[in-house]
């Protein structure tokens, strides 16, 4: 559940990881968006997930069934039509051909980078969660 004061919470969390570059296990999709719902809601939701590489990220990942069965997991399946997606919840979207962890910003998408935070269109997303 989120926190009464959970629009500011989330607006520091982006702003201090606006110029962040990519990092396997501590900014890559996943690790960012279960940032944004810890900064949110105060519980982080994927705390058992570690790893240091895309090679140990992948195994990770598949130990959960892939990426949106690990979201549906740690989300517990509150899963919305993307359409529906408001700020601050959880959406898979398309980027540069791979599945990729991003948190809603209203009318758009955001997520980790390789020198910083990146924004896509809400109409890349496939498939969202409710936070």
């Amino acid at each position: 559940m989120r926190k009464e004061d959970w629009p500011s919470r989330l607006a520091a969390y982006l702003q201090s990881r606006q110029k962040t570059p990519f990092k396997w296990g501590s900014n890559d999709c996943v690790s960012f968006a279960a940032g944004a719902v810890e900064a949110m809601t105060g519980t982080n939701p994927m705390p058992s997930l570690k790893y240091r590489s895309a090679k140990t990220a992948a195994a990770a990942v598949d130990k959960r069934g892939g990426l949106k069965k690990a979201v549906d997991g740690a989300l517990k399946g509150a899963r919305v039509r993307v359409a529906f997606a408001r700020r601050g919840d959880v959406v898979m979207a398309d980027i540069e051909g791979r599945d990729t962890v991003t948190v809603c910003i209203g009318h758009a998408l955001i997520g980790p980078g390789a020198d910083g935070l990146v924004t896509v269109p809400l109409t890349r997303g496939c498939c969202a969660w409710r936070v």
